[in-house]
C-alpha cells in the first residue's frame, strides 16, 4: 500500500511516516519544509505548499497513493486569534483541506483527516459522541479545522475524519515540552484545573491511523489515549513526577489563569468506544505513553535526577523513584501463570488448539462446578447472547418486531443480541441493585413481548426469583446475562440452574471473575437448544472438526443444515479456564472481603449510595459501584492520588442506537449520571482499600 503523508515534518506526521516505512509500506512525506529533516530514507519526500490547489493534485497524480493521511495544519490556537493571522489560518486547515480532498477524489484514493475536540463547544461533562454534529468551535483554530471537517466530508465518499486532543510527540513542541522547561527554570507553575481532556501520545496515535487507513471502516471518530479523563494540572503534576522535578504545581481555574487569547474547551472528553466497536484497538493508556515519551527524549528521573531532594534533603535516588507505590487500577486479572502456560503446553504438544480437547474439558468442568446440565465453549459472551436469541425466536415460531424486555444498565452486547435477531429491545427500569426491577417488567409486556434478558448486574441475582415467577405466569422465556455472576450462588445453588431459566450465558472476558483473553459459556436448560447452539456456532455444520477426527480415522463427511457462525471457543483460552476455575470460590471469597471492607468503610458518609447485594454473602461481587454527587470530581481527585476508577456502563437509552426509548426508565436515567466503579480485583492490598476509603471519604469532607 502506498500512503501520502502532508505535515510528514511534524510531531504527528513523522511518527505516521515512521510507523509506515517500519512496516515496509511505502510512504510519501510531504511538508512545506524544503528539505525531509531526520525523516526515514526510505520515504520519499516532496515539498509541498497545501494551499496551492495545482501543485497538490500535480503531487497526488505524480505519487498515485492509495490513501493520504492529512497532517499538516496551523496549530498555533492563540496566534490564530490574531486578525492577520486568521486568513492564513483558514487558507491552511480549511482551503488546504479542501484541496487534498479534491486531488483524492480525482485519483480515486481515500483521504484520513486529523481533526480536533476544538470544534465542539467544550462544555458538559459528558464525553462527545464522534458522530455528533452539534458543532460551536470556541475560536478561530476550531472554526477552521471544521472547515476543513466539512471540506472532506462533503467532497469524498471514502473518508476517515479522526478527532484528537492534547498531542504530544517526539517532534515539535507540546505541552509535555513545555512543563519540562519551565519546571527546570521555575520553582512554581501555575496549570489549569477545570480544562478536562485525555492526552494522546503520537506515536501511538500513528499506529492507530496506519491501521484505520489499510480498511473500508469509514466515518468519523475520536483517538486519544486510554486512562480515563485528567485536568492539565493533574498531568502537569505527573510530568513532573516522571521527570523528578521539584518544581510545585499551582492548581488554577482558566479564568484564574486568563492568559490564552484563544478560548480553551473546559470539557475536552472524547468517547472512543467506536474504535473497538469497528474493530480497532484502543490506545495504550496515558500513564504508560507518557512514560515511553519521556524515556524516549531522555528526560525520566531514571536519566536525570536534576539534584532533587526529599523533605529530609536526602538527594533523590532512582531507587526511591522506583520504589513508590504503584497506581491502583480498577479492574487487574491475576493468572496463575505457571499452570496456565502449563495447560497451553499440552494443546501446542498435541497440535491441537481449535475446538475441541480443553474445549470439552472445560465444558464439563463448568457443568460440574455449576450443576448446569448443557454448556458449549464460546469466543465470547456477546456471541452466547445472540444465539441465545436466535435459537429462542426459531424454536418458538417468533417473529421480527417481537419484543425482549431488557435492562438500560448493562453493555451494549446484552441488547444487541436482540437487535440482531431484528426484534424490539423494550427497556424496563432496574430496582436498587441495578437488576431488573419487576414491577416495571410487568408494565412493560405487551401481547409482542416474548422473552425477558435479566442481567445479574455485579455477579448480583437481585429480583430473579420474581422474575422466574413472572415469566412463567405470562408464558415468556427467561435468558440470563451471566456475564458477571461466576461464581454467584444463592444457598450453595447457581442461580442459572434454576428452574424457569432457559438459558444462561457466562463471560470469561479478560478482567471479569474467571479470566480468559476472552471466551464464553453458552448453558441451554434443553437438549435440542443446546445442539442447535452447537452447530449454530460452527457454521451450521452438522459435525465439529474434533469430532470428525478423534477416533483414529478423519470422518470427512459432514452437512451444513443452517446459515451459521463462528462462534466457537477455542483449546487455548479454554486451557486457562481450566486453571482459573480452580480458584474462583477462591478469589471471589476475596472479592467478598473487599466488598466487606468497602461497605463498612462508606456507610457513615452521608454523600455515598453504597449499591448493595441481596445473598451478599455468596456473591461473586464482578464490580464494586457507588453511587456519588460529583462523580467527574471524584474521578479527577481519585486520579490524583494515583487510584483509577472508573464508569462501567451508561444507560444505554442515552446511545444513538437506543435513543428511542430515552425516558422510559427514570431510575436508571438518573443513577447512571452518579454510579462510580471502585478497584476490585486480586491484586488488591488490605491496605490499598483503606487508603482508597480514605481518600474517597476525604473528598466528601
Amino acid at each position: 500500500m502506498k500512503v501520502f503523508v502532508t505535515g510528514a515534518c511534524g510531531q504527528l506526521g513523522f511518527d505516521v511516516v515512521s510507523e509506515l516505512v517500519s512496516r515496509g509500506m511505502e510512504a510519501a512525506a510531504a511538508d512545506i519544509l524544503p528539505e525531509a529533516g531526520d525523516l526515514p530514507e526510505r520515504a520519499s519526500y516532496v515539498q509541498l505548499d497545501i494551499t496551492d490547489p495545482d501543485a497538490v493534485l500535480a503531487a497526488l497524480e505524480q505519487y498515485r497513493p492509495d490513501a493520504v493521511i492529512h497532517c499538516a495544519a496551523w496549530t498555533a490556537v492563540d496566534a490564530a486569534e490574531d486578525p492577520e493571522n486568521r486568513e492564513r489560518v483558514f487558507a491552511i486547515n480549511a482551503g488546504g483541506t479542501r484541496n487534498i480532498a479534491s486531488a483524492c477524489k480525482a485519483i480515486d484514493c481515500k483521504m484520513l483527516y486529523i481533526s480536533t475536540d476544538y470544534v465542539f463547544d467544550g462544555q458538559g461533562e459528558e464525553p462527545r459522541d464522534p458522530d455528533s454534529r452539534n458543532y460551536a468551535p470556541l475560536n478561530v483554530y476550531g472554526a477552521s479545522k471544521l472547515a476543513g471537517e466539512e471540506a472532506v466530508s462533503g467532497t469524498l465518499q471514502r473518508f476517515f475524519i479522526v478527532r484528537t486532543a492534547w498531542a504530544f510527540g517526539k517532534k515539535g513542541q507540546n505541552f509535555v515540552r513545555t512543563m519540562l522547561k519551565l519546571g527546570k527554570t521555575l520553582p512554581e507553575i501555575r496549570v489549569v484545573n477545570d480544562q478536562i481532556g485525555t492526552p494522546t501520545y503520537t506515536f501511538d496515535l500513528a499506529k492507530l491511523l496506519v491501521d484505520m487507513v489499510q480498511t473500508e471502516q469509514y466515518g468519523f471518530y475520536h483517538a486519544t489515549n486510554e486512562g480515563g479523563f485528567i485536568s492539565w494540572y493533574e498531568f502537569a503534576c505527573e510530568i513532573m513526577r516522571l521527570a523528578g522535578l521539584p518544581t510545585k504545581i499551582v492548581s488554577v481555574t482558566s479564568k484564574e489563569y486568563g492568559l490564552s487569547k484563544a478560548q480553551r474547551p473546559s470539557n475536552s472528553r472524547l468517547d472512543k468506544s467506536k474504535l473497538v466497536y469497528k474493530g480497532f484497538a484502543p490506545l495504550p493508556e496515558w500513564e504508560d505513553a507518557l512514560k515511553r515519551y519521556l524515556d524516549e527524549i531522555g528526560e525520566t528521573v531514571n536519566n536525570k535526577t536534576h539534584g532533587i531532594t526529599d523533605e529530609k534533603g536526602t538527594p533523590y535516588t532512582t531507587a526511591k523513584k522506583e520504589s513508590a507505590k504503584m497506581p491502583i487500577q480498577v479492574l487487574k486479572p491475576k493468572f496463575h501463570i505457571d499452570e496456565c502456560l502449563q495447560e497451553i503446553r499440552e494443546c501446542l504438544e498435541k497440535g491441537w488448539t481449535g475446538m475441541g480437547f480443553k474445549t470439552v474439558e472445560f465444558e464439563n468442568a463448568w457443568k460440574k462446578y455449576t450443576g448446569h446440565r448443557n454448556a458449549y465453549y464460546l469466543n465470547s459472551n456477546t456471541a452466547g447472547l445472540h444465539l441465545a436469541v436466535k435459537i429462542l425466536k426459531m424454536t418458538n415460531n417468533w417473529a421480527d418486531g417481537d419484543e425482549i424486555i431488557t435492562t438500560p444498565i448493562t453493555f451494549v452486547s446484552s441488547n444487541h443480541a436482540i437487535l440482531y435477531e431484528n426484534m424490539n429491545a423494550v427497556f424496563a427500569d432496574v430496582d436498587e441493585y441495578l437488576c431488573l426491577d419487576p414491577d416495571d417488567v410487568e408494565r412493560k409486556i405487551t401481547e409482542r413481548t416474548k422473552a425477558v434478558m435479566f442481567v445479574g448486574y455485579g455477579g448480583r441475582v437481585g429480583k430473579l426469583e420474581q422474575i422466574i415467577q413472572l415469566c412463567r405466569r405470562k408464558g415468556l422465556k427467561l435468558i440470563l446475562d451471566a456475564a458477571h455472576m461466576s461464581g454467584t450462588k444463592v444457598h450453595g445453588v447457581c442461580p442459572g440452574t434454576w428452574d424457569g431459566v432457559d438459558v444462561s450465558v457466562y463471560s470469561f472476558q479478560a478482567v471479569k471473575n474467571l479470566p480468559t483473553g476472552d471466551s464464553g459459556m453458552i448453558c441451554f436448560a434443553d437438549d435440542k437448544n443446546d445442539q442447535l447452539a452447537r452447530q449454530l456456532a460452527w457454521l451450521g455444520i452438522n459435525k465439529d472438526t474434533y469430532a470428525r477426527s478423534n477416533q483414529g480415522t478423519y470422518k470427512w463427511k459432514y452437512d451444513v443444515d443452517y446459515l451459521g457462525y463462528k462462534y466457537n471457543g477455542n483449546a487455548i483460552m479454554a486451557a486457562i479456564a481450566l486453571v482459573q476455575l480452580k480458584y474462583l470460590d477462591e478469589d471471589n471469597m476475596r472479592r467478598r472481603e473487599i466488598v466487606s471492607m468497602y461497605d463498612h468503610g462508606f456507610e457513615g458518609n452521608k454523600n455515598i449510595r453504597i449499591i448493595k447485594a441481596p445473598y451478599a454473602d455468596e456473591c461473586s461481587f464482578h464490580i464494586y459501584e457507588l453511587a456519588v454527587p460529583d462523580r467527574e470530581g471524584l474521578l479527577s481527585y481519585l486520579a490524583s492520588h494515583d487510584i483509577y476508577c472508573g464508569v462501567h456502563y451508561r444507560d444505554n437509552t442515552e446511545y444513538k442506537l437506543y435513543q428511542y426509548a430515552f425516558g422510559t426508565c427514570p431510575h436508571a436515567q438518573e443513577i447512571s449520571q452518579h454510579l462510580i466503579t471502585m478497584p476490585l480485583h486480586m491484586w488488591l492490598t488490605d491496605e490499598e482499600v483503606n487508603t482508597i476509603i480514605k481518600t474517597v471519604n476525604k473528598y466528601y469532607e
